[in-house]
């Protein structure tokens, strides 16, 4: 769309068909006339093992969301934060933890059992 002013010009978009040329008197219900609609969709994604609490980016082509207009899709970057725990702290790719034991059990050798509530937190 012009407008004139005077010696000014401006052009702008139309607000009714966003500068596609026609308008959509009756759209379809699902899509309301855009073409696409939203879906969810299970997508594998690498794991952060050993990521040291850095973010780990995963890329995926044309698994983004769907283009304009019958448009091509546009590709999925998956971003992950490793948080930091209570109980165990990461030492490059190790995982520590401090378990207070007695001298007995450190002279004379002992096996310590990691709660199942902790494993289920790491991995």
């Amino acid at each position: 769309m012009r407008y004139q002013q005077g010696f000014f010009s401006i052009a702008r978009t139309c607000p009714t068909c966003q500068g596609a040329g026609n308008v959509i008197t009756d759209p379809c219900p699902k899509c309301k006339g855009e073409g696409r609609l939203l879906r969810e969709r299970v997508v594998e994604a690498p794991s952060a093992r050993g990521s040291g609490g850095r973010h780990a980016n995963s890329f995926h082509t044309g698994l983004g969301e769907a283009g304009a207009f019958g448009g091509p899709a546009g590709d999925l970057y998956i971003v992950l934060h490793v948080k930091e725990h209570a109980f165990f702290e990461r030492e490059g790719n190790d995982l520590h933890c401090v378990v207070p034991i007695s001298f007995p059990q450190a002279a004379m050798g002992t096996e310590i059992m990691v709660s199942g509530r902790w494993r289920e937190n790491i991995g």
